[in-house]
């Protein structure tokens, strides 16, 4: 009995693959290169976690340093983050304590209302925010969060109180 081969090479298809095995190593390093990440710790600019002080400025700040930039991953280290704006906490008073009537609803629950953006990623292309173990504590009433206007945001891990 004779066996015939179920596949038949011929010599210039193994060249193909041969070159093929040899030139692929040469490749993997230049797609690593296309997905390194630029990475910001939100402590460079001061935002300290459990120190009790305010870190909005510091978050913005850090924010602010990754506008215009691609490729960029905004780290967390993780701990409890101050947040405060005292126009948030004014209008959260002013709202308790009945200054916008009995149904504030009507005077802040529409579009467009003059509210206090925590951390504005307005604009913004192409940030991982990797926050796992950290938590944003909001002192006032603002959107702690604002993605108007984004392309490729990615936050993990983060939680808001």
């Amino acid at each position: 009995m004779v066996h015939t081969p179920i596949l038949k090479l011929q010599k210039p298809c193994w060249l193909f693959l041969l070159l093929a095995v040899l030139l692929l190593p040469n490749c993997v390093p230049q797609v690593m290169q296309e997905e390194e990440r630029i990475l910001i710790s939100v402590s460079e600019f001061g935002a300290i976690p459990n120190d009790g002080h305010n870190d909005l400025p510091a978050l913005r700040k850090a924010l602010d340093s990754s506008r215009g930039k691609q490729g960029i991953t905004l780290h967390f280290p993780p701990g409890r983050y101050d947040i405060r704006d005292e126009t948030a906490v004014e209008l959260m008073n002013s709202v308790m304590s009945g200054q916008m009537g009995n149904n504030p609803e009507r005077a802040i629950f529409r579009p467009y209302f003059e509210y206090v953006r925590g951390l504005d990623f307005s604009d913004t292309r192409n940030i991982t925010v990797e926050a796992f173990g950290a938590e944003l504590s909001i002192d006032g009433w603002m959107e702690p969060i604002s993605l108007e206007n984004c392309q490729d945001i990615t936050i993990k891990g983060l939680s808001i109180d």
